[in-house]
């Protein structure tokens, strides 16, 4: 059995159907519905499929960012870690300096009181 077909020439009836106007343009209309709709969602497809690549892009992104910023955390601590190392090696040369120059100031002072105690001494006597 063939499908019928719609025309409004005359051609052969045993593969024609009569159907009323109102439906004839029932028909049409759902047609013309059904390619709007085809197209509304072909067009709803494609944005979805940008959506999609988006969210992708955004989590390769995302991904970058926590590695530069896990990176960076790591670099901070490091620096950090440095300048206490840094800080607390100054602080210890700090200390030897004073201590250096206390003995320094002890070694002139003992000095001088050995040159001149005797003088001192011969003096009072």
């Amino acid at each position: 059995m063939s499908c019928p077909i719609f025309s409004q020439s005359v051609t052969d009836t045993n593969n024609l159907i009569s159907i009323p106007s109102i439906h004839a343009r029932s028909v049409v209309t759902e047609l013309i519905e059904y390619d709007f709709i085809k197209i509304e969602r072909d067009t709803l497809l494609k944005q979805n499929l940008d959506y999609q690549k988006i969210i992708e892009q955004d989590s390769i992104l995302l991904v970058r960012y926590e590695n530069v910023t896990d990176s960076l955390s790591l670099m901070n601590e490091n620096l950090l870690n440095e300048y206490m190392k840094v800080s607390l090696d100054n602080e210890s040369k700090n200390s030897k300096i004073k201590t250096l120059r206390n003995t320094r100031n002890l070694t002139i002072l003992t000095t001088v009181l050995t040159a001149v105690l005797p003088t001192i001494l011969n003096k009072n006597e």
